[in-house]
């Protein structure tokens, strides 16, 4: 989520070497990429200068606060602190349909962990309804790339008569954002109308802490409709 402040230059003298920057507390963390100190260059008199950053939330429903900071060549550096209520992250791994089909295409499927900090391996299955979808192949999530290099995973085992891909997963030094994919399965849809559940299965979270938080599983309902339609529906599949 965006976080932005605007300073101006109300002196009478241009402001040399700008630099604007955020402090987090608890429970945030900066996006990817994101820098938190920022050069802005110089302010003419009356001047304004919008900055932006971009946040991730860690924390789960408590307070916390921003610092950000202004300062320049010639003026004393100035902070102003906001109280800030963090939302309610419920940890999931579930099941994200990234486009939408029609019968006899294929569908790619992100199988994702949320909100789940700490997180340095994971392994799971994946079960569907053969006569109805088969798996055509299985690619790595961004989890298990590191420092851009990959990381120790295999792909499964696929079997499109027992509707199964089991094994999917592997490992990482440090742990990775609270939020990341951990694969993405290719399924091949076919013509007949019918219901296919798709949910991953003996789910395997490896931690740097004692114990990973509880978390929800979701998985996907696919419906093929006699017009060759198909309607993708969130299901809820287990608490661990």
């Amino acid at each position: 989520y965006p976080v932005s402040a605007v300073i101006k230059n109300t002196g009478e003298s241009v402001a040399y070497g700008v630099i604007g920057s955020l402090q987090l507390g608890e429970g945030m963390q900066p996006a990817p990429k994101e820098i938190l100190r920022r050069y802005l260059g110089n302010l003419k008199p009356g001047e304004e200068y919008k900055i932006t950053w971009y946040l991730t939330p860690e924390g789960i429903g408590k307070r916390s606060y921003l610092g950000i900071q202004f300062e320049s060549n010639s003026t004393k550096p100035v902070m102003y602190i906001a109280g800030v209520r963090l939302p309610v992250l419920t940890p999931k791994v579930r099941l994200v349909p990234l486009k939408t089909v029609k019968a006899g295409e294929i569908l790619p499927v992100e199988i994702r962990v949320e909100n789940l900090p700490m997180l340095t391996g994971a392994e799971f299955n994946l079960t569907y309804n053969p006569g109805l979808v088969q798996v055509v192949r299985v690619s790595r999530g961004l989890f298990f790339v590191e420092n851009q290099t990959m990381t120790p995973w295999q792909p499964g085992t696929i079997d499109n008569v027992t509707g199964a891909v089991t094994g999917i997963g592997g490992a990482r030094r440090e742990a990775a954002m609270v939020s990341s994919s951990l694969a993405t399965v290719y399924l091949q849809l076919g013509q007949d109308p019918g219901e296919v559940i798709l949910k991953p299965t003996a789910l395997k979270l490896e931690s740097t802490v004692a114990k990973p938080p509880s978390y929800e599983v979701e998985g996907l309902k696919l419906t093929i409709n006699q017009e060759g339609g198909v309607k993708i529906e969130t299901i809820k599949v287990a608490e661990e």
